[in-house]
């Protein structure tokens, strides 16, 4: 999976910035609409300006860290150690997320229990965000302040996705439920009147075999 697959599922916008940290330099760059990384930075200076953007986020950092920091290691993780600063959460997290909701049944494993709890860590700040925000129109309509908070709260995108993804998949869930609950019933109302059918015929072929039988005798 690359980061042209969160573009698509709208975890990550064209223009959001994703970023590292590398001993002492701080490492940044663009998502671009394709998934390619542009206008690199290091400690907020331009960088690779003779480059074109990059293809994928392990030849961007390992390239930050060989040509920049001037260090070689083999053992970077660049999903693991790249944010998505938009969203304050790690990119693997992100990629998790890409598709942990798009199976019927989500796979309990320790990452994706890690991933949804980061996630719900992020969502608590914006909760806290809204309180804050509630108690300031609170004091304004009971006369204790003469203005309240009026700016807007934005949620990043990629949580708008995974409300939206959580949302689809509880109704396929439901679905599947409802269709499974349907056939159990209508399997029992057939299979009585098949049972009946069977016995119709077998009541129908044995007068004849025994005229049959007299015929003979």
């Amino acid at each position: 999976m690359s980061l042209i697959h969160l573009l698509n599922a709208s975890l990550i916008s064209d223009g959001d910035e994703v970023f590292f940290h590398f001993k002492n330099n701080y490492f940044s760059g663009y998502v671009d609409k394709l998934g390619m990384i542009r206008e690199t930075r290091c400690n907020n200076i331009v960088v690779f300006l003779n480059k074109m953007p990059f293809e994928n986020l392990t030849e961007w950092a390992d390239a930050c860290i060989q040509e920049i920091a001037k260090e070689y290691i083999t053992r970077f993780s660049a999903w693991k150690r790249c944010t998505h600063k938009n969203s304050g959460l790690v990119l693997n997290n992100l990629r998790q997320l890409c598709g942990v909701f798009a199976v019927q049944k989500i796979p309990v494993t320790n990452a994706t229990i890690t991933t949804l709890q980061q996630t719900i860590s992020l969502l608590l700040k914006h909760v806290d965000l809204l309180k804050e925000q509630n108690v300031s129109y609170q004091k304004y309509i009971y006369g204790e302040a003469d203005d309240f908070n009026e700016n807007k709260l934005q949620l990043p995108n990629s949580i708008m996705t995974i409300a939206k993804l959580y949302d689809g998949y509880i109704s396929a869930k439901l679905n599947t439920q409802a269709k499974m609950y349907n056939g159990k019933h209508v399997d029992k109302n057939i299979a009585p009147q098949h049972h009946s059918e069977l016995q119709l015929t077998h009541g129908h072929i044995n007068p004849v075999l025994n005229n049959t039988s007299r015929a003979v005798a």
